[in-house]
This record gives C-alpha cells, structure tokens and sequence, in this order.
C-alpha cells in the first residue's frame, strides 16, 4: 500500500516539476520516505499469501493507520498552514473521503499537493486495501480474507460475486464513474485540472476542492448537475450501478434501497426548497441549491454552492437527518447508510405488527428478501454504537470550549465521513479553529466512521490479538 501511495506522490511530483509550483522537495522526500519504507518488507520479509483472519484484520487497520501517517509527510514538509495535527487531521480526511480540511487558504496550495489531496480522496474512495488487491489479484486466499475485512458484511449481500470478480466489478464501475465525471466537468467548462480533481473527489464522495469557495467557486450550473448526477451514481451499490451498465438494468430498477435511496433524496430537496421559497430570489433558485446540497450531504461528499448557515431552521434539520443516514452499502458514501435504516424500519414495522398479532409469524423482509434475526441484531447495534460515537466525541469537544451545536455537528460531519457543517464550520469555513486534542478526536472519528467502527474497535479487544 504504501509502495502505491509513493507512485501516486511521483505523479503528483512530475506535476510539480513541470509547473515549477514548490511542491518538488515536499513530495519528491515524502515519495522517497513512503517508498522505501514500503519496500523493505517487499525485500527482506518472506512472502506468505495463507494469512489468518487476526492477520488480515491487522493488515486492514494498520493499512489505514500507515497511509495516513506517510500520506501527511508532503503536507509537514510544505509547511505553510499544517502543523502535525493539521497534517494528520488532512490526510486522514483525505484518505477516509471526509473532506473537512483545516486549510483558510486553499488556493495558496500549490497545484500538486492540491492533486495529491485529489489522489488521497481517490484512493480512499475504493478503499486503501481493496486498491492494492486490484493491482495485485495472485494473493491467493489471502485475497478473500482482506476482502473480507475491508469491504463490509451489508455491502457484500448484494454482491453476488466471487471476491476476485467482486474486486473487478467494484475497480471497473469506480474508474468508469471517474472517467466518465471527469470528461463531462471538462465538456461544461472546468478547467483540465479542476475537472480532474472535482472528479476524483466526486467519484470518492470526498468533497476536497480546488478553490476556496468548493463548486460555488464556477457559479457553472451545467457542471452542478453533472456533479449532483457523480454524487448520485457514486452513492449507489456498485454492484447494482455494474447490472446498470452490462445490460442488467431490471436489477438495479428492482432494488428496495435504491428505490428508497432515490425517493429520500427528491422528497428531502423538494422539502428543503419549499421551505426556501422565501429565502432565494426565485423558488428555482432556492431547488436549485436545496438539490445540489442534499446530494452533497446524502452522498457524504460536502461540496457547497451555497452557504447554509443562514438558512431556515427546517432546511438544516433535514440536511443533518441526511448527513447522519448517508448513501447506499457498497458505495463510496459514508453515514449510517441507507441499507441500514431500510432493515431497521422494517424491524420496526415487523414489531409493531406482532404486538399486534402476538401468535403470528412476521419475518423482517426488504422486498422478496428475508432479513435474518443475526442481520437485524448487528444493523441495530451499528446505530447505536454509532450514536454513541457521535456523542462521546461531542462531549470532549464542548469540554475543549466549542458549544453545543458546533460539537454535535463536527462530530457527526465527520463520523458520517461529510466534512462540510454549518454554523462556525459552515460551507466555506475550515476546521482550523479547532485545537489539536479537537483534532486528534475527529481524525479518530472520521477513521470510525470508514472502517464502519467495528473494524478500528476491534483493535482495542484483547482476543483481537490471540490465536
């Protein structure tokens, strides 16, 4: 992984090279370091692809935990506004697709490390370990035991695959979203570089911009809607997005939760913009940003046209509603996901319904799908192992002074992976105000809410680590 993420850094430096921009001794050193560290294994430890499950779960975590502490090395050496947690609390947004930066001036970044930000969001997104496993398909069972590990338990009922043709499906639809983003941000007028960079924060449901002011930046309405259409796309299992495009489209078309997906999403933006009618000039003004933002925070991707601070009381309750369920499993989005609240109200239907009926048989379904009582148990105690998070890392940030609506907020941004808030963290504002210890708890946070908890919890158990 680590060899990986210096050849990207070799890209990124080739494009400092050529633009002559600052950023060759910062990247061309954190290429060196992050390679050679990643090397040394490579030549001096044997290769074994039988690995236990203990060991696929440590190469999972500490996977994540590695990229970001040597991902942070261009951001240390260039200097500027990154201090050590500043770089830490970058990298890890930028690797976990969070997007919350702690930069004021993003803008002053030189053009490669703004692509090297764009790169971590792209790793990100497919995950630093499944990544590898695309390149590198020989690892054997080794291969199914990280799959396994990284790519969680909800997102694979829908892959009916093999792992090594899972792995295919997933890089395949991942790249054509990202080519095909790309291409339509530079036919509406982006920038070559801006389409590059929007499109792999896009395609990851990132969220890192290029500019100060994130998409409101291109005041471009044909390059909103080619963003809110990634977004959407991107949300949705790629599993069901590869039927989609092979010819399968009456999978896709089938699915409850898209179905569901695609009904929460234009029910809260018609909400939003009716209740913006009074706000925007134009009730198409106000639809306008009510449905770029609701994609923005339902896809965890926190791009912004619009500063939300002001809006009404009711916009900024659905927006955090939606910031806290997310997009779909199996996606890039983060959040509680959408497959999750499905289940869950479907419990909650079936309870009701037996209290109604106490001698009666009532299973949990989605559709023609049974959901089994092991399924149910581990959705319901996801939510609210998730609740819990977002609560204990509220109260350690009103401990460090910040209020009551900043704290829940932050933390909830970036448990959900979504970055972007309102309020002191609006739309355009950073998360540089935020002390370090604040710092150090949301990076652990948005690194929770990646790895779905569970898999960054376990390494606090005893028996994680006995055979």
């Amino acid at each position: 992984m680590l060899v990986v993420n210096a050849a990207f850094m070799l890209v990124c430096l080739a494009m400092a090279v050529h633009n002559h921009d600052g950023g060759e001794i910062p990247l061309l050193t954190g290429a060196l370091i992050t390679g050679l560290v990643g090397i040394f294994p490579v030549v001096f430890v044997p290769s074994d692809t039988r690995i236990s499950n203990h060991e696929g779960y440590a190469i999972v975590v500490f996977s994540w935990l590695a990229v970001c502490f040597f991902g942070m090395i261009p951001y240390i050496l260039w200097g500027g506004e990154f201090d050590f947690s500043a770089a830490w609390f970058e990298a890890v947004s930028g690797y976990t697709t969070t997007g919350a930066t702690i930069l004021d001036n993003v803008e002053a970044l030189p053009k490669s490390l703004l692509l090297w930000r764009a790169f971590t969001h792209w790793i990100g997104g497919l995950g630093v370990v499944v990544f590898v496993l695309v390149i590198i398909p020989s690892l054997g069972r080794a291969q199914m035991t990280l799959t396994r590990f990284e790519v969680s338990a909800i997102a694979r009922q829908d892959f009916h695959y093999r792992t090594g043709v899972l792995l295919r499906v997933m890089a395949l639809t991942y790249l054509g979203i990202s080519g095909l983003i790309i291409g339509l941000l530079w036919l509406v007028g982006l920038p070559t570089f801006d389409s590059v960079a929007v499109g792999f924060s896009t395609v990851a449901t990132g969220g890192f911009a290029v500019t100060n002011l994130s998409i409101a930046s291109y005041n471009n309405r044909w390059a909103e809607l080619v963003i809110i259409g990634g977004m959407t796309l991107a949300s949705i299992h790629f599993g069901l997005i590869y039927s989609l495009i092979s010819g399968h489209a009456k999978s896709f078309f089938r699915s409850p939760i898209v179905r569901f997906f695609l009904l929460f999403s234009l029910g809260a933006t018609l909400l939003i913009a009716i209740d913006l009618s009074s706000h925007y000039a134009s009730w198409l003004h106000g639809l306008r940003h009510a449905a770029f933002q609701v994609m923005s925070v339902l896809s965890t991707t926190g791009f912004a046209t619009t500063e939300t601070t002001d809006w009404p009381t009711l916009a900024l309750l659905v927006i955090f509603v939606t910031c806290i369920i997310g997009g779909c499993s199996g996606s890039t989005a983060g959040g509680i996901k959408m497959d999750r609240l499905v289940i869950a109200l479907a419990a909650v239907r079936a309870t009701i319904l037996r209290q109604q009926h106490p001698k009666a048989v009532i299973p949990v379904q989605i559709g023609r799908i049974r959901i089994e009582p092991a399924t149910i148990n581990a959705v319901l105690i996801y939510i609210f192992l998730y609740i819990m998070v977002v609560l204990a890392s509220a109260i350690v940030l009103a401990f460090e002074g910040n209020g009551l609506r900043t704290s829940v907020i932050a933390s909830a941004s970036c448990m959900s992976n979504v970055g972007a808030a309102f309020g002191a963290l609006g739309s355009f504002q950073s998360y540089s105000e935020m002390s370090v210890l604040a710092r150090l708890v949301l990076s652990l946070v948005m690194l929770l809410g990646r790895l779905e908890i569970f898999g960054l919890l376990l390494i606090f158990f005893k028996s994680s680590w006995q055979k």
